[in-house]
């Protein structure tokens, strides 16, 4: 709001409350208050950004280039982007992972003692 001149003084003046939630509701993802409100839905928003994809291959080659040069390239840690995309993934499908009943557990496991 103080880029675009206002103060909280203004919420009630030139500004109703109604303004100011709808302000709050259009922010962009990359935004000081949505970050703190959801850091764990800016990620991706960071990953997918073309400047942070080039300064992340840029780290990369940097962190990897050790290696290479002392013939290690087997060895070369994950690249920081890589990571973080994996790591998405995999809770992804952490949280889809089905939940099983009470009744499907003792099914699962009379069925494995009878074998």
């Amino acid at each position: 709001m103080m880029d675009r001149g206002w103060s909280i003084g203004d919420i009630g003046h030139r500004l109703t409350w109604w303004d100011v939630k709808t302000f709050v509701q259009g922010l962009l993802p990359d935004s000081h208050l949505k970050r703190y409100w959801n850091p764990e839905q800016y990620l991706p928003y960071i990953l997918h950004k073309p400047e942070n994809q080039i300064l992340g291959q840029i780290h990369d080659q940097i962190q990897a280039y050790p290696y290479i040069r002392a013939g290690k390239g087997k060895d070369i840690p994950q690249g920081i982007i890589q990571y973080w995309l994996e790591k998405q993934v995999e809770q992804k499908r952490e949280s889809e992972k089905k939940h099983l009943s009470a009744a499907e557990i003792r099914a699962a496991v009379s069925a494995s003692m009878r074998k």
